[in-house]
């Protein structure tokens, strides 16, 4: 094989191993039984949440909200807007069909999240308290946010209560589990 030959050969192999490696390098990171429930398609907006409304044109209708205890919040023209347990869109299409009665022509509404619901870490930790969520926050980050552990605390005994959930019994979770908005997390105490 002349020399022209097996350079040709090698740059046809380049593409392959460069797509092999891009497959192999995102496997490990997917978590299937966690779909990311901080889109706009997917979270339910609750207590504490703030929100930014966009109204295209209209600079007195574009403003921030902190959702209070019952998720409600007074807009102008609206009065007072219940959107706890709504997602991003059907909040945009509520505010968008309010004001598109009597009071706009064709509103183009935006609604997008700004900050979500603290998680609370207690138990064996450092400082226990509440602390701002991120999307993509593991178990592994609260704790270190949290002061890390006590030298008390029983690693493989961390439970987590979501917020809204059906089941409101404490799961056990592992220190990779993303958290999601309003979680409450307990490290358990260690026997020895």
């Amino acid at each position: 094989m002349t020399i022209f030959l097996r350079f040709r050969y090698f740059l046809c192999l380049l593409p392959l191993c460069a797509l092999l490696a891009a497959c192999s390098g995102s496997a490990g990171s997917v978590q299937p039984d966690q779909p990311d429930q901080t889109k706009g398609e997917t979270y339910r907006l609750g207590a504490g949440d703030t929100i930014n409304i966009a109204v295209f044109g209209e600079a007195e209708l574009t403003t921030e909200i902190v959702l209070n205890d019952r998720g409600t919040f007074t807009y102008p023209y609206l009065g007072t807007l219940t959107v706890i347990d709504k997602t991003l869109l059907e909040t945009q299409q509520l505010i968008t069909d309010g004001l598109s009665q009597g009071y706009l022509v064709e509103p183009k509404v935006s609604v997008t999240m700004d900050s979500f619901k603290d998680i609370y870490v207690g138990g064996e930790v450092a400082q226990a308290g509440n602390f701002p969520f991120k999307p993509g926050l593991t178990l592994g980050k609260a704790i270190l946010l949290a002061g890390d552990f006590t030298e008390r605390a029983s690693r493989n005994r961390i439970y987590v209560v979501s917020e809204g959930a059906m089941n409101s019994k404490p799961i056990r979770i592992s220190m990779d589990y993303v958290l999601k908005p309003g979680d409450i997390i307990t490290v358990q105490r260690s026997f020895f």
